[in-house]
């Protein structure tokens, strides 16, 4: 008999793990589960794009900060914003992105994340609000889709 039901018991375990593996895989995970690790990547990809380290050329620049985005916001910021953002950033001694919370996940499940980002320019901070569209992928986690709102950030006329 207690043969029989660990026989059963491995294969209902067999049968139901994939189930719960592929339902875990699909359904993105909020911030407040592990908001740091979560929100890691596109912090330091927001905080890349304001400061130039690295040793990078713009080319080598853009390339380190496409490399947590999407394709599509890659390709947007390489179009709009990589210009002024590779001026802007030549005097940035230093920032600093924080997590500040999510505020509002969208009907695909992906978010926007308000983010707290803190520039240095000649030993003088500016803190300013940023707001992102952020991108859920099975496999790298978080991305950076787009900046909805940031400093030197102006889209249209």
């Amino acid at each position: 008999m207690c043969k029989k039901v660990f026989v059963l018991l491995i294969g209902v375990w067999l049968v139901a793990s994939p189930i719960v593996a592929h339902a875990q895989s699909v359904i993105p995970p909020t911030i407040p589960n592990s908001q740091a690790q979560q929100a890691a990547q596109v912090g330091i990809t927001v905080a890349a794009m304001y400061a130039r380290g690295g040793g990078f050329d713009e080319s080598g620049w853009e390339g380190s900060v496409c490399s947590n985005m999407t394709q599509g916001g890659c390709d947007f910021f390489k179009k709009h914003i990589a210009d002024l953002l590779w001026a802007k950033g030549a005097d940035v001694e230093l920032d600093v992105v924080a997590f500040d919370s999510v505020a509002g996940t969208l009907s695909d499940n992906s978010q926007v994340w308000k983010l707290t980002l803190s520039v240095w320019r000649n030993h003088i901070e500016t803190t300013q609000d940023v707001y992102v569209h952020v991108v859920f992928d099975p496999k790298q986690g978080w991305l950076l889709n787009r900046i909805l709102y940031a400093p030197y950030i102006t889209l249209g006329s």
